[in-house]
């Protein structure tokens, strides 16, 4: 099968949630023997990362502001080109991940019949808010144009879900919400999965972080809560925490330092996507304090299937990832203390925190594992291609 993706960015130049999925389901659909393309916004011509082609065109490098207010004119630009190169020709599907790409190519008429989207992140389905700005402090000082712009791109978003026909879903949780915009696609529930490269047997490392968190250095996160609960089990335990991804590095930096917790806690900065999983080897409990709805939190999963203990906010589609309990723990959202109650107990008692681990690992590699989620993405696909799927 000739499977093309389409993302704004891909992992070659950007480590993002949904660029870090379009390179592990390519890679995993290769392996299954389909032919896979991504094309993504760059000017590095073609090449191929682990037997996925990766095309870059300048096409896709407008500035996000343009593709959203001149979206119109873009988009019939785009269809007109895309509509007649060979690999959208011979394509039997074209796969959307990221929003910008699913907002560009939900109208491209050429592709009505071979068009997925899968949606996992919330400014398609919940477009009237926006995580992303949450404790920013940002202020617009053209708030007219500001509040026009908003609008514009309010209606741009509910109009490209409102045209979807098949679309996967990483959670139950985001399916209920997209059924709530546009309750006539079909949807397939398929989650995230760890890269086919990280399934090999690795030598297990010394576990030496005690506290580990893989993500964007955003608010929306959780991370300055995380940080508070730091500080918290600092009073208690001799604690080693880690912190890596790229975000508001300094914001942090400077909010460590005035908690006094610099000296037990290193920012790694931005992780090549191949060396982040030594991480997850090296850790004892790793901490997903996200105050948005989490749709499939890719770093909990990753640590489940390292065998780390996990401690989350219960939100989004989380717990039906991580099990109270059995997997690790979940809290309340905003909690600092919970946040450093859990991580303290699992830090303490170090059998529950291997259980926990193994029963985690054993959770992930039965629901996560890359040939799983290839298949589930093969059986939509072979649905779709021969019009088994009904709306």
């Amino acid at each position: 099968m000739n499977i093309i993706f389409v993302s704004m960015r891909s992992t070659v130049s950007y480590l993002g949630g949904a660029e870090i999925l379009t390179q592990v389901i390519a890679e995993s659909l290769v392996l299954l023997g389909h032919r896979v393309v991504i094309y993504t916004a760059g000017f590095g011509g073609r090449r191929c990362i682990n037997g996925v082609y990766i095309q870059e065109t300048p096409l896709l490098s407008f500035p996000m502001k343009f593709r959203t207010t001149l979206l119109p004119l873009y988009s019939v630009l785009l269809e007109v080109f895309f509509g007649r190169l060979k690999d959208f020709i011979a394509a039997d599907v074209v796969h959307a991940i990221d929003s910008d790409a699913i907002i560009l190519m939900s109208n491209w008429k050429f592709l009505q019949n071979k068009f997925v989207a899968t949606i996992q992140d919330y400014t398609l389905i919940w477009p009237t808010k926006d995580y992303f700005l949450k404790d920013l402090g940002t202020s617009h000082t053209h708030k007219i144009i500001y509040s026009l712009v908003a609008a514009i791109r309010i209606k741009v978003k509910l109009r490209a879900v409102s045209k979807l026909r098949y679309a996967v879903c990483v959670s139950r949780f985001i399916a209920k919400e997209v059924n709530k915009v546009n309750s006539r696609m079909q949807l397939a529930i398929i989650g995230n999965c760890i890269s086919p490269f990280w399934q090999q047997i690795k030598k297990l490392i010394i576990r030496d972080i005690d506290i580990l968190y893989v993500g964007k250095l955003m608010p929306y996160k959780g991370v300055d809560i995380l940080l508070h609960a730091i500080f918290l089990l600092s009073k208690t335990h001799r604690c080693n925490a880690v912190i890596v991804g790229e975000g508001l590095s300094n914001r942090y930096v400077r909010l460590a330092k005035k908690l006094g917790i610099e000296d037990c806690v290193t920012f790694t900065g931005p992780v090549a996507y191949a060396q982040i999983q030594g991480y997850y080897l090296r850790s004892k409990v790793v901490v997903s304090p996200s105050i948005w709805p989490e749709p499939c939190g890719r770093s909990i999963i990753e640590a489940m299937w390292n065998g780390c203990a996990v401690v989350a906010t219960n939100v989004g589609g989380t717990p039906e990832s991580l099990t109270d309990y059995s997997h690790g723990r979940l809290v309340a959202p905003n909690d600092s203390h919970a946040i450093a109650k859990a991580c303290s107990t699992l830090l303490k008692q170090g059998k529950i925190r291997e259980r926990y681990g193994k029963k985690a690992a054993q959770f992930a590699h039965k629901h996560y594992s890359s040939e799983r989620i290839a298949i589930e993405y093969n059986r939509f696909y072979t649905l779709i291609k021969s019009n088994r799927l009904l709306l």
